[in-house]
């Protein structure tokens, strides 16, 4: 991010995407402009369901109920980003279930209690493994350690190159936490597909035969209420079952040069040159 950032300074580049508040704040708004919309992106504390203790439920929920949401997007992107509860953007229109919103505020009592039911009243250690490329996700994971101290869970990070986490974690899923942002086409479907027990990208290691079900008869309804119903079901179920802990939508803050125009950000993962042009022309 710094040798991308002194490039763009430099007008090496003309066109950085994904920047952070902070880093926007060091250039000459004089020379670019800065771009903003919703990614459609979900970042996720991701817990893998199949270790000791994350596969206990009331572990996962106290997790859940530690940390403070708002916190971490004020530490990690000045608070412009959509608080997430479950495993959708609000960017997903009506296929998001806004009656999930606030299922897991922070309630430390409540995750101490949580904690000790499960048998870990003076906590436990994870490690986070974190691809050290993306800043929000490492600052993210910095935040999270503070935050579960609380609960007597002492978070060590683990900082990896981008090719080793997604050997070791997505494909591997020889981890115990880590902090990503999961992206998708713009499509509920391809949001959710990942939690069936055995998609490839299930990375958490997730099971639920009752979503299990519910994905494979999403694509046979015509009806869109209908559909619409079972997505909010599965989103239900991954809430209830605190599959891992859903943070954030970052905003998407692009800066280009004053040198182009006709560039747009769009809420999903895409970079479209179509439209770009220098200005004046």
């Amino acid at each position: 991010m710094d040798a991308g950032l002194t490039e763009l300074a430099a007008g090496s580049i003309d066109i950085f995407p994904y920047l952070t508040p902070d880093r926007v704040n060091q250039l000459d708004s004089t020379k670019f402009n800065v771009l903003s919309n919703g990614s459609n992106m979900v970042q996720i504390f991701a817990l893998n369901n199949s270790v000791e203790p994350l596969n206990d439920l009331k572990v996962r929920q106290a997790i859940n109920y530690a940390i403070n949401r708002k916190d971490i997007i004020s530490v990690t992107m000045d608070g412009t980003s959509v608080e997430l509860t479950t495993a959708m953007s609000p960017a997903m229109g009506s296929y998001y279930d806004s009656s999930l919103d606030g299922t897991f505020d922070q309630d430390l009592e409540k995750a101490k209690s949580l904690m000790a039911e499960a048998g870990y009243e003076n906590g436990f250690d994870l490690t986070c493994t974190v691809p050290s490329n993306y800043l929000i996700h490492v600052n993210t994971a910095v935040e999270l350690a503070s935050e579960l101290k609380a609960i007597g869970i002492n978070l060590e990070i683990k900082q990896v190159d981008w090719a080793t986490w997604l050997d070791q974690v997505y494909k591997g899923r020889q981890y115990e936490t880590t902090v990503i942002a999961l992206t998708s086409a713009y499509a509920p479907y391809d949001v959710l597909e990942r939690y069936q027990s055995s998609d490839d990208g299930n990375f958490i290691n997730y099971s639920n035969s009752e979503v299990d079900a519910l994905m494979a008869q999403i694509p046979l309804i015509s009806d869109v209420n209908e559909r619409t119903e079972l997505y909010h079901q599965v989103l239900g179920l991954l809430t209830a079952d605190a599959c891992s802990v859903y943070i954030q939508d970052p905003t998407t803050i692009t800066a280009v040069s004053t040198r182009l125009e006709g560039y747009h950000v769009y809420p999903m993962y895409v970079q479209d040159m179509s439209q770009v042009k220098l200005a004046g022309n």
